[in-house]
């Protein structure tokens, strides 16, 4: 006795009940190919994203339904044969609607036959995945961008790295000394790229510009951690100051409150806390307190009988809160940066005025002889900053890349932008023809001259700036006090030591 055939078996046409059922799909193009490729049935879902009436396309072979191109090459008649040698057949590929315009679709084509195995004909089943498709292309290409500029920053890496191996050849005879400090400096080099490395793997946003946003951002807090270690001779840093680092930028004045003692941080906790108060400022900014004009963080850390540190964080006066839906990576980073590398314990409520985060961390983690234990005052480390945030800026940056990125975050905050010059001279010249600028953003390195001629000059006119650079420290005293913005930019950072340097001129 023959075996009973594979392909599925479907009801009749003239069933009720089935008739019933692919009537009430929309989302899907369901409808009946005789064996010769003619159209037999049609249902809603192939109306609405095909186009076609039903009385226009019964009768009518299917293959209109493929490109020019497939047609020349027979795919239409591949898919038959397929399916009607294996029972089933799916592809996807593009297809074309009744107006001429492509669409990308998922397509499935059963084989439809009699119980002793004669071909009565197939049922084929379409779905329209044009946006899905759109939205993974530009995922892939922030993915390949992001990968190229990976690329070139290893490539930059390596060529440091050779530079100091050859700096090191030509220092042996100095001693061991130098040779250990080189052997360090490579070391914390490949350490700060593994860093940005995984911080550009892990991070998952819905666009591309978020993507690229919070990839600047988590990497602008390691920047600045990585400031206050070179600051303090990688011999850690204050906590008031981290704290101080990562929420200025967002802040409106007055909405920031911290009280705390003197703690001094061991080196390897100072980057996991400035990342971890970087994404709690930002999801304030987002969603909670930083997000509206009248919110308030309260800030709060201690030093406890046990010698462990108390970290709390509450929020106020923003918009309700509820415990989100799905856990992102800014959530993980906190937990993982909070239980994981720094060995603590947290507890974040959700409530209905505002986010509470806490958190305990042990004692290993700062430094007991250093820390008095005085308490800050509440300003003491949070700078109010002014409340001009549009007019003219001038930019001076001599790395090309560079300078276009800093003109179009400024541009996109609404700036209207002079320059990019690359040069004093470039700068001067700019200021003699251009209508009073009312900021200035100013790279201290111009291709080995320095800046500061110019910041003279904008001084003497009454004209703030804001010096953007790599250096840890400036090396003219005369400006320590200034607004500085480290590279690579941050734009809240940017925006805020803008308002500052206005703030610091006015008083």
């Amino acid at each position: 006795m023959a075996s009973a055939p594979k392909d599925t078996q479907h009801p009749s046409l003239d069933d009720h009940q089935y008739r019933l059922l692919v009537e009430s799909v929309t989302e899907y193009a369901i409808y009946m190919i005789n064996p010769d490729g003619i159209v037999a049935s049609w249902n809603p879902g192939a109306e609405r994203f095909k186009g076609y009436q039903g009385k226009e396309i019964i009768g009518q072979h299917f293959s209109r339904f493929y490109t020019p191109e497939d047609q020349a090459s027979g795919a239409p008649q591949r898919t038959l044969d397929m399916a009607s040698h294996e029972g089933r057949f799916e592809t996807r590929g593009w297809r074309v609607r009744k107006d001429g315009s492509p669409f990308w679709a998922d397509v499935v084509v059963e084989t439809i036959r009699t119980e002793d195995g004669s071909l009565l004909g197939f049922a084929e089943i379409t779905r329209d995945v044009t946006e899905q498709m759109e939205a993974q292309r530009k995922i892939d290409d922030a993915n390949a961008e992001l990968s190229k500029m990976n690329a070139e920053l290893e490539i930059r890496v390596e060529r440091r790295a050779r530079d100091l191996e050859l700096a090191n050849e030509n220092l042996v005879a100095a001693g061991e000394a130098r040779l250990l400090l080189a052997r360090e400096v490579d070391h914390r080099a490949k350490n700060v790229l593994a860093v940005v490395q995984a911080v550009v793997s892990l991070t998952r946003a819905s666009t591309k510009d978020e993507f690229i946003a919070a990839v600047r951002g988590r990497v602008s807090a390691l920047a600045r951690a990585h400031s206050l270690l070179a600051d303090n001779r990688w011999e850690g840093a204050n906590l008031a100051q981290i704290i101080a680092e990562e929420i200025s930028p967002f802040q409106r004045p007055g909405q920031i409150h911290m009280v705390g003692p003197t703690i001094r941080l061991e080196p390897n906790a100072v980057q996991p806390l400035s990342l971890l108060f970087h994404e709690l400022a930002t999801n304030a900014v987002k969603y909670g307190a930083l997000s509206q004009e009248n919110g308030r963080v309260d800030i709060e850390f201690e030093i406890l009988p046990s010698e462990a540190i108390s970290l709390r964080w509450r929020e106020s006066g923003g918009p309700p809160v509820s415990p989100p839906q799905a856990r992102g990576f800014g959530s993980t980073l906190i937990s993982e940066v909070t239980t994981r590398q720094l060995s603590g314990t947290l507890a974040i409520d959700w409530l209905p005025v505002g986010m509470q985060f806490s958190a305990v961390l042990p004692a290993s983690v700062y430094r007991p002889q250093a820390n008095p234990g005085h308490s800050l005052p509440s300003d003491s480390k949070v700078v109010p900053i002014g409340e001009k945030t549009i007019g003219r800026v001038l930019v001076v940056e001599d790395e090309s890349l560079l300078a276009l990125e800093l003109c179009s975050i400024l541009i996109d905050l609404g700036w209207d932008v002079i320059g990019p010059a690359g040069s004093v001279a470039e700068a001067i010249q700019l200021l003699d023809v251009s209508d009073p600028v009312d900021v200035a953003v100013l790279d201290v390195n111009l291709d080995g001259s320095v800046v500061y001629p110019l910041a003279e000059r904008l001084e003497s006119e009454g004209v703030p700036f804001v010096f953007c650079t790599g250096y840890a420290q400036l090396d003219d005293i005369r400006y320590r006090d200034r607004p500085v913005v480290r590279k690579p930019i941050n734009s809240h950072e940017l925006v805020g030591e803008m308002r500052r340097a206005v703030g610091l001129l006015a008083v």
